[in-house]
């Protein structure tokens, strides 16, 4: 979805599983937006350094750096920027932690409804603006 003056919100999903990662990016694309892909915390570390994002889709459980530890950094250098954090693993303590580190979200994995999950990604990211 486009932001009134008509450009593509940027996002960033992180996913290790190949396969989840090119979903989610097929879908966030199909909703207007423009994705990005990394396959790791610190190959996502870098690219957000580099070039920003209005929003920030990441797997909690990643090689090099963690999504929570991936999340940290971000809100450190971009206290603004949303997260939303993808597991199949967390628990009821690791979720509060990363709530505390202010992430917007987090979803189950598998994720249940695709359509849910992409409409509240565009709701969230258009606020931003």
């Amino acid at each position: 979805m486009d932001d009134p003056i008509g450009v593509p919100k940027r996002l960033l999903v992180v996913d290790d599983e190949a396969a989840i990662a090119a979903l989610l990016a097929r879908l966030l694309r199909h909703a207007g937006h423009d994705v990005t892909v990394a396959h790791d915390g610190a190959q996502a570390w870098d690219l957000f350094q580099a070039q920003g994002f209005d929003l920030v889709v990441t797997d909690l459980k990643l090689p090099h750096l963690s999504g929570e530890q991936l999340a940290q950094r971000i809100k450190a250098l971009a206290p603004h920027t949303p997260i939303v954090v993808l597991t199949g693993h967390g628990d009821q303590e690791e979720e509060q932690r990363l709530l505390l580190i202010g992430v917007a979200r987090i979803f189950a994995k598998p994720l249940q409804e695709l359509r849910h999950f992409v409409a509240f990604v565009t709701q969230l990211v258009t606020k931003q603006t």
